[in-house]
């Protein structure tokens, strides 16, 4: 049967349901409305998954979820920042905007990157952006959040980790880790 002679059939269905008298017509259609509302299969796990942005930070493998980034550029020159913390680099321009520029592994308390890193992922949220470096940046991937593996098992902080994929991967938690930052800069603004 084509799809226009099955098209033609359930209108014709449709028609003599509502030809047949009011009750059992509401009967029939709210039985044939639960039919063809079952979920697909597949429809459950899609609505639990979400895009990540993955990359590389020295050997070890992360990523962002795509709603956290709002940017990736290549890494131009940065400007040391006095008396700030160890894992900012400093700063950098980015579309005119001055950007702090973060060494996700000194923040990690691992050992920093070395000064080729090319890449910068900017992340945003809790009022905030910061660039944060990269040594290669790779793809978009489909990540479901229930197949994840707890935060415990990354070897890092908590609070920052989303989970572990199945293959090892971190997924990070970028308005964590801005809300952290935000919270520290308010703090040392109050002691001033």
């Amino acid at each position: 049967m084509t799809n226009w002679e099955e098209l033609r059939a359930k209108l014709r269905e449709t028609a003599d349901i509502l030809n047949q008298s009011e009750h059992t017509a509401l009967d029939t259609l709210e039985q044939r409305t639960r039919q063809l509302a079952r979920t697909v299969d597949g429809a459950e796990a899609a609505q639990d998954a979400t895009r990540a942005l993955t990359f590389a930070v020295g050997t070890e493998r992360y990523a962002w979820l795509v709603r956290s980034v709002s940017a990736i550029a290549r890494i131009g020159r940065v400007t040391p920042v006095p008396s700030a913390p160890l894992y900012y680099r400093g700063v950098t321009s980015l579309r005119g905007q001055v950007l702090s520029v973060l060494d996700l592994r000194a923040y990690l308390g691992l050992s920093p990157l070395d000064a080729q890193t090319e890449f910068m992922i900017v992340i945003d949220g809790a009022g905030l952006e910061i660039g944060v470096l990269a040594t290669d940046v790779f793809d978009v991937m489909n990540v479901r959040l229930n197949a994840l593996t707890p935060a415990s098992s990354a070897g890092l902080d908590a609070e920052l980790v989303i989970g572990v994929t199945v293959d090892g991967m971190t997924i990070l938690d970028a308005e964590a880790l801005l809300r952290r930052e935000r919270n520290r800069v308010e703090a040392e603004n109050e002691t001033r």
